[in-house]
């Protein structure tokens, strides 16, 4: 039990010791203080009541002080805390009296402690909800003799705001392990969270990589058997055909590179999507990659009987460092839907400045058709992946939809924006912008460097090719005959490694995929071989079909000089043979 003190209540036992009025105040007011103070540093309920009943103790002689409190997972009213302990069951007879008789509801709402006298008549129970604004935490129950009730009105109102007090602490500790369970349940659902964001992470990574590698493996099987079909049939047109074979070869290739195309945009869509398409920084000629668009599209325009025409602004500088084939993609893509969708009338590029930074400029590219038209609703889908204008556009002009696609990425990619503007039966432009730097004269290429090779200038030179595809040799043995050179083949890279043990080489031509040894662990026992002797570098380019972003990383990273892709054009071959052993035969 614990003591209770009976305060101005307890009877004197002398007459002198009565305490003055004043002097009771003053110990009130210390009491009140007192308890305020250990309140505030009580981190527990029990220690909120304990607290409590010590200090209502010293107000009125209470028999048995009991807290009847609501727990957040129970709403009925429990006595929980009973002081002096050996008196719950008496206590607890007596509430149960009040709620039988519908006072103990009564007195829940009463804003007030509230006397009920208990048989026999020398007793009294005094019942207080303890109540806040938001919610009810409870209801006080003491019990005092008849004769401990002097100047009930003060020892009601003093009851009361002790009570109001420890209410308020209660509160404040119920909203704090409120704040720390509801701290806990975010913790794990934090955790919850994080665990299934971590294995969504992971999965998304592996489903990534199960999709690059995919990649790699279709684009390797699919440019493969593309650089004979086109290869050969670019090879039998340079020799000696009767008009309807020259028909069906032209057809060959030109479905070769449709075909070409179509599996181009496929992969150049994943490979964006997939975060692997990358943009290079060279310098290049601005105009030359303009007319050369239009060249490649010429031919297409004056089959349908169309002007094909450009209007280039002064102000374009020469020389540009971006990513010229990017640009050139972008470029055919729109000139070739142009024309494609115009019967009659023109089609009109035009470029010019859009405007100036401190580091280069953004150009503004426009091409402009008499064509059919694009209705204003259409518009915006057009740069969605797999979308037309409408399902007989399809049927009338074939294409998988995916190019203006592939050409607002790449656009967004090189730091620009692509849009249309169009008007049904009279016509479309469509246009972009892409930054460019301007090259200082310092870092501007030779024209040396930009001039294309001379065709004499890769006569007589020694080419070794490590290709395990038989087409691709024969191919490759056609076109290095074209080029003047003398071409050794060898079916895998250990081959090459014991070929170029007994003789010399102008340039090697290293497939990746191989049997035996691929062609990276090849140049790496090339290039190490070369450290042990302290001989010369091979020039050694890889001519694979991988063309995903890191493909090449992956090459040079390797010993590689340079990096070609599958189809391999014979100009493609002539320019690379020209740098590494014209340009920098000693590189």
């Amino acid at each position: 039990m614990i003591p209770i003190e009976h305060g101005r209540n307890s009877p004197p036992t002398e007459r002198d010791s009565t305490p003055s009025k004043g002097s009771r105040i003053i110990s009130e007011f210390e009491t009140f203080q007192s308890f305020c103070a250990q309140l505030r540093d009580s981190k527990a309920l029990a220690d909120i009541v304990r607290l409590t009943a010590e200090t209502l103790g010293t107000f009125a002689p209470f028999e048995v002080i009991g807290f009847l409190l609501v727990s957040p997972n129970d709403p009925g009213f429990n006595l929980s805390q009973v002081y002096p302990e050996s008196c719950r069951e008496d206590l607890q007879a007596r509430i149960d009296e009040q709620i039988e008789s519908g006072k103990f509801a009564w007195a829940l709402r009463h804003p007030r402690p509230l006397k009920l006298d208990l048989q026999p008549s020398d007793r009294h129970l005094i019942l207080t909800p303890l109540v806040t604004r938001e919610r009810t935490l409870g209801m006080f129950a003491g019990i005092v003799p008849a004769d401990g009730l002097d100047q009930e009105n003060l020892l009601l109102l003093q009851l009361s705001v002790v009570l109001n007090i420890a209410v308020t602490a209660l509160e404040n500790l119920l909203l704090r392990e409120d704040l720390i369970r509801h701290n806990h349940q975010l913790e794990q659902i934090v955790e919850e969270r994080t665990a299934a964001f971590m294995k969504a992470k992971e999965e998304a990574e592996r489903a990534n990589m199960a999709k690059s590698d995919f990649l790699a493996m279709m684009s390797h099987e699919l440019r493969t058997p593309m650089n004979g079909i086109i290869g050969f049939a670019n090879l039998l047109l340079d020799t000696r055909l009767t008009p309807e074979q020259e028909d069906f070869i032209q057809t060959i290739r030109s479905s070769g590179d449709a075909l070409l195309r179509i599996i181009n945009d496929i992969l150049d869509l994943s490979k964006i999507e997939a975060g692997k398409q990358q943009i290079e920084s060279i310098d290049f000629d601005l105009r030359q990659i303009l007319t050369n668009s239009l060249d490649l599209v010429r031919e297409n325009a004056t089959a349908k009987n169309l002007a094909l025409r450009h209007d280039f602004s002064p102000s374009l500088p020469k020389l540009a460092r971006g990513d010229p084939g990017r640009i050139r993609q972008i470029l055919i893509n729109l000139l070739s839907n142009a024309i494609k969708f115009t019967n009659r009338g023109e089609v009109i590029l035009r470029a010019t400045v859009d405007r100036h930074t401190e580091d280069g400029v953004f150009l503004r590219i426009a091409v402009k058709d008499s064509g059919i038209g694009i209705p204003t609703e259409v518009q915006e889908k057009l740069f969605s992946p797999f979308t037309q204008a409408d399902s007989s556009t399809k049927r009338k002009f074939g294409g998988t939809g995916l190019g203006l696609a592939i050409c607002r990425k790449l656009v967004e990619m090189m730091g620009g924006q692509i849009g249309i503007r169009s008007t049904p039966k009279i016509g479309s432009t469509f246009w972009f912008t892409v930054f460019v730097e301007t090259p200082t004269p310092r870092d501007q290429p030779s024209p040396a460097d930009l001039a294309p090779p001379d065709p004499a200038s890769t006569s007589g030179k020694r080419v070794l090719l490590a290709e395990d595809n038989l087409v691709n040799q024969k191919v490759f043995t056609h076109m290095m005959k074209k080029l003047g050179c003398t071409l050794i083949c060898v079916d895998n890279g250990r081959e090459a490694v014991d070929r170029l043990e007994q003789e010399a080489f102008d340039l090697i031509f290293m497939d990746c995929q191989m049997p035996e040894m691929d062609g990276f662990e090849a140049t790496r026992e090339i290039r190490r071989r070369e450290e042990e002797t302290g001989g010369p570098r091979r020039i050694i380019v890889a001519m694979t079909a991988m063309a995903l972003k890191g493909d090449r990383e992956r090459c040079l990273e390797s010993g590689m000089d340079d990096y070609v892709t599958k189809p391999v054009q014979l100009e493609a071959l002539r320019f690379v043979l020209h740098r590494w052993t014209v340009q920098h035969p000693n590189a």
